[in-house]
């Protein structure tokens, strides 16, 4: 019996030992002079009246507070400063994923329609530059705007005289955009919205030996209009490859009003390549 209790003194002397080693380091909370002071303060309810509740005497037991050790809380501040950055580094990332400037170019395809546009030509085929830019508002949709260079027209096929008819604009195209991340490398995506073109030059080059060409005058200066596009873009990081197809079609007629109110419209398709940082 005498050695069975000594084997139970030691064992809690070592138990005692390890836990002044372990609140010394810190490493468990420590019980402030609240506590204490809360501790007898229930002492003193109890002892006074007899008729206080459990509800009370528990009461005060929740007023008991254990604050983090110092050394707790130098680790918390590390491990804020350790993983607060990586947390403003992803906005960065978030908000550059967001906005996108690029270049792109291509072909067109143009033609006219309308009540009065005749068989004696055929579609022209020239070509298109642009710069352009996109925000996101969310994964999904965004806005696309862009300025664009390019040329329409069509290429005449009349007994009168063969030639091309040579009609370059300039265009602002502010635009919905839809993107569809199948994966973060293919991202298809569908855009629409109008299309604000001016014309800079407008002329009719005859395919004779003089090469003649014909200025007009009579020619719609701002030529409104509505434009789809759908495509893709390839890539992932700070730079990716812009693929798409989109179609215009335009409201005012390539006439002016006072030239015998003749309706020709003008309708494009464009293919593109572009890149966008």
């Amino acid at each position: 019996m005498c050695s069975l209790s000594l084997v139970h003194t030691a064992l809690a002397f070592r138990m005692f030992v390890l836990f002044y080693a372990i609140a010394m380091f810190g490493l468990l909370p420590n019980v402030t002079a609240e506590t204490h002071d809360d501790v007898g303060h229930t002492d003193e309810v109890v002892g006074d009246s007899a008729n206080a509740s459990t509800r009370d005497v528990e009461h005060h037991f929740i007023r008991l507070r254990i604050s983090p050790s110092t050394s707790n809380d130098a680790m918390a501040a590390r491990m804020s400063a350790r993983y607060a950055a990586p947390i403003f580094t992803h906005a960065g990332k978030s908000y550059a994923e967001r906005f996108q400037y690029g270049v792109s170019g291509g072909a067109t395809i143009s033609t006219l329609g309308g009540e009065d546009a005749t068989e004696d030509f055929e579609s022209r085929n020239s070509f298109h530059v642009s710069v352009l830019c996109r925000y996101f508002f969310t994964m999904q949709l965004g806005m696309h705007v862009e300025g664009r260079y390019s040329r329409r027209g069509v290429v005449l096929a009349s007994p009168s005289g063969a030639g091309t008819l040579r009609l370059d604009y300039v265009e602002l195209a502010p635009m919905l955009v839809l993107r569809l991340p199948i994966r973060r490398a293919v991202q298809p995506y569908f855009a629409a919205g109008p299309v604000l073109s001016y014309n800079i030059n407008a002329a009719v080059v005859y395919d004779d030996a003089g090469r003649e060409t014909l200025e007009l005058t009579d020619i719609h200066s701002f030529d409104p209009g509505i434009a789809a596009e759908a495509g893709v873009t390839l890539g992932k990081g700070s730079m990716q490859v812009l693929l798409g197809i989109g179609y215009a079609v335009f409201v005012n007629s390539i006439h002016a009003a006072d030239a015998n109110g003749l309706d020709v419209k003008n309708s494009t398709l464009l293919a593109r390549i572009g890149l966008l940082f």
